[in-house]
């Protein structure tokens, strides 16, 4: 159940105009989806909107914005919303200063740093989406499918298409409502899951080769270099998706993969199939996420930030006597 007081910020919004709607940089399904969503809803009521992206779209999701990669602002806000958005730091260099401008923000992250004026956070929601699908239900909005089909994707992403942890009754309830719609639900999730670029494919073959197993192999790191990517000729988007890669192999309950950034930081993506909170591993290097789902950039070369996320990880299974 939403509380009262989120549904009247929710309704709120619809009285405001000239609404910039900012979404979190290296965009996923969950941030583009509820950010195109609520795009579509605040334009049929009426409303002047502009979604905003501090990085390109990848090829895979550009579905939600109708085939656009660069999502630059069409105007200057009166009002401004956040989605799937913890921290300022995560809206990108171009937009981190129009943090303490955020009116609203709607996420689903436990780490959300409060950052907003008004602040909707429900972390036991599987994704943003779920929640802006609940927050529209509960508060009797009327809506069409291509609203429908965008929160859609966004639980779909960020639920691995069902097969996630986050997935409760709660969410196979709010996916039933959307799939009430006509929409191409199969179609969507073939995009977003079973589609990758030959190049693609071809380093997550050789990132598997680089694969390391520590804490006598129940974790795996796995590094993504630039090399890697300027050989497979596939662009830098094509790869927000490799974290599902590590936490396949068999017999490991916590996997990390590290992805070398142009400007010389690592981005590190942590997941656990555990009791291990990676959640708490990320923020020791400024980041955050979720208990089962994690990251953080570290400004330091990539061999260096191996050894300590490895060092982290090692910590992290001494203190937990992890539970399977």
């Amino acid at each position: 159940m939403i509380r009262k007081e989120d549904i009247q910020k929710f309704t709120q919004l619809f009285s405001c105009d000239r609404i910039m709607i900012l979404m979190h940089c290296r965009p996923d399904g969950d941030t583009l989806g509820t950010g195109f969503a609520l795009k579509r809803l605040l334009e049929l009521n009426g409303k002047r909107v502009t979604a905003v992206c501090n990085d390109e779209v990848p090829k895979k999701l550009d579905f939600f914005t109708e085939g656009k990669k660069n999502l630059d602002p069409d105007f200057e806000p009166e009002t401004i919303v956040t989605v799937d958005t913890a921290t300022p730091e995560l809206l990108g260099k171009k937009y981190e200063a129009y943090a303490n401008r955020v009116w609203l923000a709607v996420d689903h992250h436990a780490t959300n740093s409060l950052y907003a004026e008004n602040t909707i956070l429900y972390p036991d929601k599987s994704s943003a989406g779920e929640l802006l699908s609940d927050l529209i239900y509960e508060s009797g909005i009327i809506y069409d499918s291509v609203v429908a089909s965008c929160l859609y994707g966004a639980i779909s992403f960020d639920t691995g298409c069902f097969r996630f942890s986050n997935v409760k009754p709660e969410t196979h309830l709010a996916a039933a409502r959307l799939l009430s719609f006509d929409f191409d639900a199969a179609e969507m999730n073939r995009r977003m899951f079973d589609l990758a670029p030959l190049g693609q494919l071809k380093v997550e073959n050789e990132l598997l080769q680089n694969a390391e197993l520590f804490c006598g192999g129940k974790a795996v790191i796995v590094t993504l270099t630039l090399d890697m990517v300027e050989k497979s000729g596939a662009a830098e988007s094509d790869f927000e998706g490799l974290a599902a890669i590590a936490r396949r192999i068999e017999g490991t309950y916590v996997s990390a993969t590290l992805r070398e950034n142009s400007d010389n930081s690592v981005r590190v993506s942590l997941r656990s199939e555990c009791n291990i909170d990676v959640s708490v591993i990320a923020s020791e290097f400024g980041g955050g996420g979720h208990v089962r789902a994690s990251g953080c950039t570290i400004n330091k070369p990539v061999d260096e930030v191996k050894e300590l996320i490895m060092n982290s990880v090692e910590r992290a299974f001494e203190k937990s006597e992890y539970q399977l």
